[in-house]
């Protein structure tokens, strides 16, 4: 609804959101509007990581809890956001992720930082990269289209042992390809 009243948006690759599962969605990271965004275009609830300081700020935290979403302290390896992320996946759910730490400034992205792939090893669920388009122009109403576009899902191959830290940068590469692809 509120998109509606702010300006144009559309979704292209809706067919290839799996209908039941879980799911980790990786998405490049402009604006605030960015969750919401990608919220709007599942049809399924995302449980999105978001960085711990914004639960700090009484209203703010309180939605973020209230929708699902879930703290992670970034610059360490927070083992709490990722087991919360793993139990997630393994009840079926979305979760979220904005891959490149922060929002980005240019329309370049950011160099992803690592840890999600590790995470969807653990539950073995798919990966579906997403890309927002002009979501910095949100509030420039109809004379800007903003467009949600949804990638193919990345299988993460079964594996019976945890995978090499090589294997893990291959796919964290492959995932940041796919975001990019779509951003073009």
């Amino acid at each position: 609804m509120v998109l509606i009243l702010l300006g144009r948006w559309k979704v292209k690759g809706r067919e290839h959101i799996p209908s039941s599962g879980p799911l980790v969605v990786v998405c490049n990271h402009r604006s605030y509007w960015d969750p919401i965004l990608v919220g709007c275009a599942l049809n399924r609830q995302v449980h999105f990581m978001a960085k711990a300081e914004l639960f700090s700020y009484p209203l703010l935290g309180t939605v973020l809890n209230k929708v699902g979403s879930f703290p992670i302290k970034r610059g360490q390896s927070d083992r709490n956001a990722l087991r919360t992320a793993i139990n997630l996946l393994k009840e079926n759910k979305i979760i979220g992720v904005f891959p490149e730490g922060t929002r980005s400034k240019t329309e370049n992205l950011l160099p992803f930082k690592p840890g999600i792939n590790m995470v969807a090893y653990k539950a073995q669920c798919p990966i579906l990269p997403m890309a927002v388009v002009n979501s910095r122009k949100v509030l420039l109403g109809w004379f800007y289209a903003v467009e949600v576009r949804i990638g193919k899902p990345i299988a993460f191959a079964s594996m019976d042992q945890r995978p090499s830290s090589e294997v893990l940068e291959d796919l964290s590469e492959q995932i940041r390809q796919a975001v990019s692809d779509l951003l073009k």
